[in-house]
């Protein structure tokens, strides 16, 4: 997937417990060391953070949101556990939306895990059938959608052990 030009992006999905954080974090952390030691005009940017605290973020640290929306390499973790919509200064932003529409016109990759199925994505973040079949179109396109199969945590089955 990475290796293809590195323009696709990527949509870890599946129950809970499945791995998909631990396998983000991982592939996080080693194209962020193979980004970092890259030579001066190859160094490129990447950056993790949690969708639970996008909404902090936008509130608190507006360069850092901005910096999220421009990095070259995106990963989102947990998609879904976020308020789908914020409010500033009496002003409603979608904050997936307003990430993967820029990302999207910049041709940035963005890795996101979620425990959301394909369908539920758009249904969750879009307000209007217009919007819904903009954000579709667009993740369809440039997202490969990758399911983790399997019924039970690995954390419940480790437990049981």
């Amino acid at each position: 997937w990475f290796f293809d030009g590195g323009r696709k992006s990527l949509v870890l999905t599946g129950n809970v417990g499945m791995g998909k954080s631990t396998l983000m974090k991982a592939t996080s952390m080693a194209i962020g060391q193979l980004y970092f030691y890259s030579l001066g005009s190859q160094r490129k940017t990447s950056m993790y953070v949690e969708c639970a605290e996008l909404q902090t973020i936008y509130d608190n640290d507006q360069s850092k949101f901005d910096r999220l929306k421009h990095c070259d390499i995106l990963f989102l973790d947990d998609l879904g556990v976020e308020p789908v919509v914020v409010s500033k200064y009496g002003n409603k932003t979608n904050l997936f939306i307003e990430l993967l529409l820029c990302r999207y016109e910049e041709k940035k990759p963005t890795i996101i895990t979620t425990n959301l199925k394909r369908n539920d994505i758009v249904k969750n973040y879009c307000n209007s059938e217009l919007m819904q079949a903009r954000v579709e179109d667009r993740l369809f396109e440039t997202y490969d959608f990758k399911v983790l199969q399997g019924n039970e945590s690995f954390r419940i089955k480790n437990a049981k052990k």
